[in-house]
């Protein structure tokens, strides 16, 4: 006779805790259990409200800036249970909103009328962000958040404009 009150053996790939992910990426997390009694069930959850597989891509485009946190639960046959948490963090880059914006578009989120008076934003603020120029990067960054703002609800899906300037504010909070 054997007293097994351990929970299954968790196994996740794809994401190191505590990594750091810029606007336009995506994730890509697999995780297995495996237990001497059998798994019974192993799922994943998102922020607490979405559920995800093992081997699906998370994409950064639709999350805001901050930390996101992964939880893992796998269950074997006599109802032991492990749990595993992983969390990352989102954090923007002009040339990372430069890949939103076209991400927006390609999803028709933003009109593609748009796109270019937007991505000059936001490469001469990469631009200036490279050479140190904090003052130029910041007037370009908060130009772009005054065009978005602008156009949220017109030209740009109201919800993307909202993480469109989450993003932006944060990335103006780091610079």
């Amino acid at each position: 006779v054997r007293l097994d009150r351990s929970g299954p053996a968790l196994t996740t790939s794809g994401l190191t805790s505590g990594s750091t992910y810029d606007v336009g990426q995506s994730i890509v997390v697999t995780f297995s259990a495996t237990d001497a009694d059998g798994v019974t069930a192993t799922t994943a959850t998102l922020d607490q409200v979405r559920a995800i597989l093992s081997g699906t891509a998370i994409n950064i485009d639709a999350l805001a800036s901050g930390t996101h946190t992964i939880v893992i639960t796998a269950t074997d046959q006599l109802g032991n249970v492990t749990n595993t948490t992983l969390t990352f963090v989102v954090r923007a880059s002009a040339a990372g909103l430069a890949r939103a914006v076209d991400d927006g578009v390609a999803r028709g989120l933003i009109d593609p009328g748009i796109q270019s008076n937007l991505q000059t934003k936001l490469l001469a603020a990469q631009a200036a962000i490279d050479r140190g120029d904090r003052g130029s990067a910041q007037n370009l960054l908060n130009t772009f958040t005054n065009n978005v703002s602008a156009q949220a609800g017109k030209r740009i899906d109201l919800a993307y404009a909202a993480l469109l300037l989450n993003w932006a504010n944060d990335l103006l909070a780091r610079i």
